[in-house]
């Protein structure tokens, strides 16, 4: 069973094929679940070991030999439904989708930005005089 194949049984046999819960489940966006379902973009290596720690997998399942033969139920480990993660912020998802856009280079200056705000000192509004 190749990667895609394994997803959508996955999806189909936890989730009774819902992409948005999965989505949800893993804390991605429904169109990316789609585009990896859809074979428009490779379930990669880190997309692969995402799923796995969310979804309390085997590491590696998606790669393990043996599981060609998944037809029915999930073996008694996977057989439990997770509850879906608390959906992220706005703000995150934003940030997410504006740093995936960018090169390399430039979300290490962004990282090191925020770095540099978290670490200062909350700024008090001066009081008035009257």
């Amino acid at each position: 069973m190749t990667r895609q194949e394994k997803l959508k049984w996955l999806i189909q046999h936890r989730f009774g094929g819902s992409q948005s819960d999965f989505a949800a489940a893993i804390r991605k966006a429904p169109s990316q679940v789609g585009q990896w379902t859809g074979g428009h973009r490779r379930l990669g290596d880190g997309g692969a070991r995402t799923i796995e720690l969310a979804l309390d997998l085997t590491p590696g399942w998606f790669d393990l030999p043996g599981t060609e033969n998944i037809v029915a139920e999930p073996p008694a480990p996977y057989a439990v439904k997770v509850k879906p993660l608390p959906k992220a912020p706005a703000w995150e998802a934003e940030l997410m989708t504006l740093a995936r856009a960018m090169q390399d280079d430039a979300r290490r200056e962004l990282i090191g930005m925020a770095k540099l705000l978290a670490a200062q000192k909350p700024r008090t509004q001066a009081k008035r005089s009257s």
